[in-house]
């Protein structure tokens, strides 16, 4: 068995009837979807794959039996709720500032939807339970997980590429979009607050808590939005006489070009790629611990300028100044590192040819000496005479 440890945010978002309430502190008491068995889409990244495999969507089985394991759903008692997706597990060392609550309930079995996992969570931090009066309730759990990357067929006939053989829960995550489909705080207007889904063609994508959707989510509604006013409108000119062929031909041509405009899955994984590039190459200027979430190349590269210690105000500039000032810095370390190690290349030719000169120095006087022994070894021959 090829077992693969990796950790996983849940993929979820599912609305239900309002069951919160407010103790006397304060706190915000919920019931919610907080886990699904099943066939979940992740990118190889997601998983922790490098190279070809990390814009690789794989199907990730889930089988009821791990998900619903009298271990795994005995962990959501006490676990900590947190306000998005933490960069590290919760533990003793940052406790106090991620948890925003607790879980406290375990796990059950969902009786009106069996692939789900339910929990009562108890809210008690103030800023969260504003977020979650807002709209802010989808729901992801954060877990470490065994796979197995054995390819297979789940019980309903979708293919799989990896199977879950264990799950060991951290923390359950309220966050802006859910990173499964089908975990919510209960809510009381079941369309309230409903947030969408990305779609690049057929595929549901859920990355790194709200890294891809805030890249893509806006620009990719608007398009669609576009796309499908510009097909209404060629679908009611189709029917209308010869003398609009010409504004048909014009809204096709919208439409074509809008089309155009949308991202393909290539292009995403483009999208990944530049970032990952570029964020090393920041490293020149912002240093070995740059770190830059983003993947907008005008974000990632403000701040890299500003962690170099950089005073100038970028705030009102243009994404070409912008450009063109850290293609600036980048160059000029480039020069100091460079100037860098031709000075220490200088330093060790000088270095040896002074030992080379040393070393004929020290020949000679070697030669002087042997010359003088063997005179006066003849010296009896020709009587002795040391002055020649």
């Amino acid at each position: 068995m090829n077992l693969f440890d990796c950790g996983m945010l849940d993929r979820g978002s599912y609305a239900v009837h309002s069951t919160r309430t407010y103790d006397d502190k304060g706190y915000l008491k919920c019931h919610a979807r907080v886990a699904r068995s099943g066939i979940q889409r992740y990118y190889g990244l997601e998983l922790g794959l490098k190279g070809d495999k990390a814009f690789k969507l794989f199907n990730i089985y889930r089988p009821p039996e791990v998900v619903f394991a009298d271990s795994a759903l005995a962990d959501y008692l006490n676990a900590d709720i947190t306000n998005d997706h933490p960069k590290e597990n919760v533990g003793a060392e940052n406790f106090s500032r991620l948890s925003k609550g607790t879980v406290i309930s375990k796990g059950t079995r969902d009786p009106s939807a069996p692939e789900y996992v339910m929990c009562d969570l108890l809210i008690k931090d103030a800023a969260t339970i504003k977020a979650v009066e807002a709209g802010k309730v989808e729901i992801s759990a954060g877990y470490d997980a065994d796979l197995d990357f054995k390819p297979g067929v789940a019980p309903d006939g979708t293919k799989y590429d990896a199977i879950v053989k264990s799950i060991k829960l951290n923390h359950v995550a309220i966050v802006g979009r859910g990173r499964a489909g089908g975990a919510r705080i209960a809510d009381n207007d079941p369309n309230g607050g409903k947030l969408m889904d990305v779609n690049i063609g057929a595929v549901t994508i859920a990355l790194n808590d709200e890294a891809l959707a805030n890249a893509v989510k806006n620009e990719i509604a608007s398009m669609t939005a576009k796309v499908k006013d510009a097909e209404s409108k060629v679908a009611v000119l189709d029917k209308a006489s010869a003398e609009k062929d010409a504004k048909i031909a014009d809204l096709q041509k919208q439409l074509k070009d809008t089309k155009e405009k949308i991202p393909s899955d290539a292009q995403i994984h483009q999208l990944f790629k530049d970032a990952m590039e570029l964020r090393e190459k920041a490293k020149t200027i912002g240093g070995e611990k740059f770190v830059c979430d983003s993947l907008l190349s005008d974000e990632i590269m403000r701040e890299a300028i500003k962690a170099s210690g950089a005073t100038i105000d970028l705030a009102d500039k243009s994404e070409d100044y912008v450009k063109a000032y850290f293609d600036c810095m980048v160059a000029d370390a480039d020069k100091s590192a460079a100037k860098s190690s031709k000075t220490k290349v200088a330093d060790a030719v000088a270095n040896k040819v002074n030992d080379a000169d040393k070393d004929e120095d020290k020949d000679k006087d070697e030669d002087a000496a042997e010359e003088n022994r063997k005179k006066i070894g003849d010296a009896w021959k020709t009587g002795l005479n040391l002055k020649k």
